[in-house]
């Protein structure tokens, strides 16, 4: 998941691990539109993946909660509303993701 997620950065964006299954992706210099595509190409790739060589019945998703960097006042505060629309993410279902709300 993580080689799928750096393949989807440009060469000045940022993804690190945050949690045993959540990353945080950020792409510098974006709107939220644009953090939204780079989302939606992260998602897609993880569904075109050929998970099934690993395990004929594995289902890889990625569900994406994004915030644009002017969203929030500071780091913290943009990580809190990129969590809240990654929960609206899962709770809409696999494989979606949320940049408003």
């Amino acid at each position: 998941m993580a080689i799928l997620l750096g393949e989807g950065c440009r060469g000045h964006d940022r993804a690190v691990r945050h949690g045993a299954e959540e990353f945080v992706l950020a792409p510098a210099g974006t709107s939220r539109d644009a953090a939204a595509d780079v989302a939606e190409r992260v998602r897609q790739a993880v569904a075109d993946h050929g998970w099934s060589s690993v395990s004929p019945d594995l289902r890889v998703t990625a569900s994406l909660g994004v915030a644009g960097a002017t969203e929030a006042a500071d780091p913290q505060a943009l990580l809190t509303q990129t969590d809240k629309r990654l929960c609206a993410a899962k709770l809409a279902g696999r494989s979606r993701v949320v940049a408003a709300g």
